[in-house]
């Protein structure tokens, strides 16, 4: 079990004495540490501490709730009490958004969506990325489909990523996986680069976009195992002519829009899609079946 000290500060400042009120846990410290408090006065000037907790495990840490100068709740996630590792920011504005944000956002086919409505805006900044990844979540209509829900995410330089929907699956707290794996890292690093532009963790997968000679590549782990990756077919790229003579065999019907590239361990395949969501893979290693 993670052993975990909750103090609960309310609305006082940084620098306040907590006082620890739960002998059961058992904890490293009951205060935060001098790196810490120096991160905090450095990035967080004037903000207000609501809570923070020391928790000892395979992964010792701490994690520091506040409220910011601009109203919005902010959650910092330190290694070893002292290094951070992950900041999540909830806005309480889409208006308290970076300008460039707000632009891209608007710039987008979602502008003229009420921005009020708008149910959760983030910023996760992963230390070790070097980016900071943007997430705007809203539930919409889109022709018949009511009730849609949509994942916006953007980089804090505006660039932004394809709408991510519950089709994927579904994309947990970034608080639930505050420490990214260095394995998957050194493994993107070798095999397409380091300009990594995200992480998210869904149903098991640790997944990642990155940027390999202006392709966006879409990279997913599980349990520290490269299990795929897929882009969209690179423009001037052909597909293999048994490739399209196996897709007018066993889908002759469909009329695709979109060709993925998907690699895997055991080799590459294509992806053909429609714009409803219809699609067909097939490839050295699958077998006339959907992935």
């Amino acid at each position: 079990m993670k052993k975990v000290i909750y103090i609960l500060l309310g609305m006082m400042s940084f620098f306040t004495t907590a006082c620890h009120n739960d002998d059961d846990f058992d904890v490293k410290e009951e205060a935060l540490s001098p790196e810490v408090e120096q991160d905090l006065k450095m990035r967080f000037e004037g903000a207000e501490i609501q809570s923070f907790y020391n928790w000892t495990a395979d992964t010792p840490g701490t994690e520091v709730n506040l409220v910011d100068i601009d109203g919005n709740k902010v959650s910092i996630f330190y290694q070893d009490y002292k290094k951070p590792s992950l900041t999540v920011t909830h806005f309480s504005s889409f208006y308290n958004l970076p300008e460039n944000i707000q632009k891209a956002f608007m710039a987008s086919r979602h502008n003229d969506f009420d921005k009020d409505l708008i149910e959760n805006i983030e910023c996760d900044d992963y230390a070790i990325l070097g980016k900071k990844m943007y997430k705007l979540e809203f539930h919409h209509t889109i022709g018949k489909w009511e009730n849609h829900y949509t994942m916006v995410m953007l980089n804090e330089d505006g660039f932004m990523f394809p709408d991510y929907n519950l089709g994927e699956g579904l994309i947990n707290p970034s608080w639930n996986f505050k420490v990214i794996n260095m394995s998957d890292i050194h493994f993107i690093e070798q095999k397409y680069g380091n300009d990594i532009r995200s992480f998210n963790h869904d149903c098991g997968y640790s997944s990642y976009y990155v940027m390999d000679k202006g392709v966006l590549k879409y990279v997913r782990f599980r349990d520290e195992e490269w299990k795929s990756t897929r882009y969209l077919l690179p423009e001037g790229t052909e597909v293999p002519e048994r490739i399209m003579k196996e897709l007018r065999e066993t889908a002759p019907d469909l009329e695709y829009t979109e060709i993925y590239v998907v690699e895997t361990p055991l080799g590459e395949g294509y992806k053909f899609c429609d714009e409803i969501g219809n699609s067909c893979t097939l490839g050295d290693m699958f077998v006339k079946r959907e992935i």
